[in-house]
């Protein structure tokens, strides 16, 4: 029992680890993209037409995560899905055209979706199994 608790304890780190770096990479994101519409030479307009096709990339990731995770499981998902995600923060910040940007917005977008449905899989099975829910604290570090 005590070795379950102490597995359960270190997934628990884990995934709250992944909650707070989702959240970062956003928090890191948003206030940089009046710098990035500026470096790239587009209009706000342009910037909404930009997130709204990229949110388009998003719903294409959703029509798949079931089948990535049921093929990859939930841990290699976020893991997979984390690293892309990671990368595409210098196709945004550096972006020199909106083609450009427009990539790096539909990587985010995409594997965005992978990575939050299998880390809130993740939470809510270590939360089952807890007498104390823990997906309130692990949304809450995200917001943080």
């Amino acid at each position: 029992m005590d070795n379950q608790r102490s597995s359960d304890r270190r997934a628990l780190v884990a995934v709250a680890a992944q909650f707070f770096m989702n959240g970062a990479l956003f928090a890191s994101f948003i206030p940089r993209l009046p710098e990035v519409r500026d470096n790239v030479g587009i209009s706000t307009a342009g910037v909404g037409v930009l997130l709204s096709i990229a949110g388009a990339g998003g719903l294409l990731g959703s029509a798949v995560v079931g089948r990535t995770i049921e093929r990859f499981g939930t841990r290699r998902t976020i893991m997979g899905g984390g690293v892309i995600l990671a990368w595409s923060l210098p196709l945004i910040g550096f972006a020199s055209s909106s083609f450009v940007l427009l990539m790096g917005l539909i990587a985010m977008a995409s594997f965005d979706v992978l990575v939050d449905v299998a880390m809130n899989m993740q939470g809510s099975w270590l939360s089952g199994r807890r007498r104390i829910p823990v997906m309130n604290r692990l949304h809450g570090l995200w917001s943080f």
